[in-house]
């Protein structure tokens, strides 16, 4: 029997008002499109066929027609498809005001589809659980028709559906109902090639997919999960308690992507945005406390939150991690460091280095200008780390007490001249090299000379992870090499032409100084030549 699915729009149409009410199966396939200006005294209506009718008719009956003796007869009139602005293609039907008060969009036969589907979801339910099918106890609520005849609804049993909310995860998604329904608690199905599966198990035998909020279906929502072992009760009581404080509704079908990493004491953290991220790549940082909080979705809400991370209270009320912080909700900020990943602002060395460096913390001048740059271990690379417990050969790190002054600082070490874009103190440059297995701490310019073996390795450590704090002193085109080329570029900058944009013009000063004697002139030009030729210089 051909499966029929039939939207009837009942309209009570009153000349002056043009009252609408709908009735019979509900549907938002049918739209009212607005009369022109101009044209009075007639209405609209435009079909979206989301069923994938072959033939669309239109079945219009009662009002004026049923007085003049002029009803229509089932299917009615056949429709063509029509491009309307604003609308896109649609099947369109006008008649006067009050000349029809019935519509009935139609494929042109008149088999009950939704009696159909009643009839086989007896029999599925009646295998399934080997209860009676009573036909009074069983409904068909809301159908959703594909362009291969496959129908996704919702049904009731003969047990009426539980206030107690259902979570169901497939594949990654977990989809979830504000109720249970019941013989299968999501209340689901799929029918398709004359059988009916369950959603889950339409998933498994069909990989079917395409269900989502705004399809209809009462109280349903769903969205992804990041974890397997994830604790689904706890997510959506984050999820909505997330969604009440602002102002979102989930079971309306807005989407707020939730993820609970557990808990800190009595507390909940948890990680949370709203709709989708415009810029997933980037690496959010935030400062709470002596810590930094990562995450690769920098959206949040905003209010000094741009990692996403809240907290949960017992009461169910949400703070931002920072302000559960500084309103003492959470004191324990390592307990949520162990949770989501976060990394002390010391990083794993930096209380033993300041201490070594002789630089109190609790002193108002302390600005918590540390940061560890790069480990470097024997063998590996700069992006691999050995087991837990393996100490580095030595630990690249920036440290100061203060900013000195907002002039950058350049030194020439070895062969080389070293950046920093301010002057710090005590250590001018503020670069550090820590080798953990001497417990010991140089500044950069000693390290440097202490152990030559390093020396290429840290001055590449300092780039990480921004580009341009070194350069080889004469290499003022910056290709790495010492060549004809950077004579010329000097004799350009002597004579005063615009060399344009200098990433670190103090730093390529300092490199243009071949000679060592404090200026840049045309002796630096020359040795370059001669250094160049072989020559001595």
């Amino acid at each position: 029997m051909k499966k029929v699915l039939s939207f009837v729009l009942v309209m009570v149409l009153m000349v002056s008002g043009s009252a609408l009410f709908a009735n019979a199966e509900e549907s938002t396939d049918y739209v009212l499109i607005p009369t022109v200006d101009e044209i009075v005294g007639s209405v609209t209506y435009g079909f979206k066929n989301t069923e994938y009718w072959n033939d669309v008719y239109v079945y219009a009956t009662g009002g004026r027609s049923e007085q003049e003796g002029k009803p229509m007869t089932f299917p009615g009139e056949k429709l063509e498809r029509e491009y309307i602005n604003g609308y896109g293609y649609m099947y369109t039907f006008t008649f006067a005001n009050g000349y029809y008060e019935n519509l009935l969009f139609n494929d042109g036969t008149k088999n009950d589809y939704k009696a159909e589907l009643k009839e086989k979801f007896y029999g599925y339910c009646v295998e399934k659980l080997g209860k009676p099918s009573y036909e009074a106890d069983v409904r068909i609520e809301k159908t959703m028709k594909y362009y291969d005849g496959t129908v996704v609804f919702t049904a009731t049993s003969w047990e009426e559906p539980l206030e107690s909310p259902v979570n169901v995860v497939i594949n990654n998604e977990c989809y979830h109902r504000s109720a249970t329904f019941s013989p299968y608690e999501l209340g689901i199905y799929v029918s398709t090639n004359d059988e009916i599966y369950t959603f889950e198990e339409a998933l498994d035998i069909k990989g079917f997919f395409g269900v989502s909020p705004d399809h209809g279906f009462s109280g349903f929502e769903y969205h992804s999960i990041y974890k397997e072992d994830i604790d689904l009760d706890l997510m959506h009581r984050c999820l909505y308690a997330f969604g009440d404080r602002y102002g979102y509704e989930p079971q309306n079908g807005e989407i707020i992507h939730c993820e609970p990493y557990g808990y800190a004491g009595e507390n909940v953290i948890f990680h949370a945005y709203y709709g989708n991220c415009a810029y997933p790549q980037i690496i959010a940082k935030e400062q709470i406390g002596d810590y930094y909080f990562y995450n690769g979705d920098p959206c949040g809400i905003g209010e000094n939150n741009s990692v996403a991370l809240y907290v949960l209270t017992p009461d169910n009320k949400v703070y931002t991690l920072y302000e559960a912080f500084t309103q003492g909700v959470v004191e324990d900020l390592e307990a949520v460091v162990k949770l989501t990943g976060g990394q002390s602002i010391f990083g794993d060395y930096g209380k033993r280095i300041l201490e070594l460096l002789g630089i109190d913390i609790t002193a108002d001048s302390w600005q918590h200008l540390y940061r560890e740059i790069l480990p470097y271990y024997e063998g590996y690379k700069w992006h691999e780390k050995p087991d837990d417990g393996t100490l580095p050969d030595f630990v690249t790190v920036f440290a100061a007490e203060s900013i000195k002054d907002e002039a950058p600082s350049v030194k020439r070490i070895g062969n080389y001249a070293v950046y920093n874009d301010h002057t710090y103190a005590s250590y001018e440059l503020g670069y550090y090299v820590y080798f953990p297995k001497e417990d010991k701490v140089l500044n950069f310019e000693d390290a440097f000379e202490d152990f030559p073996q390093y020396r290429e390795i840290m001055l590449s450590f300092l780039d990480y992870p921004q580009t341009g704090h070194y350069l080889l002193i004469g290499n003022v085109d910056y290709d790495s090499r010492i060549t004809v080329r950077d004579a010329t570029r000097i004799q350009k900058r002597i004579a005063g032409y615009d060399l344009g944009k200098v990433y670190r013009e103090k730093l390529e000063l300092e490199a243009s100084d071949f000679n060592g004697d404090g200026k840049v002139n045309v002796k630096d030009v020359t040795a370059i030549q001669k250094f160049v030729a072989g020559l001595e210089y």
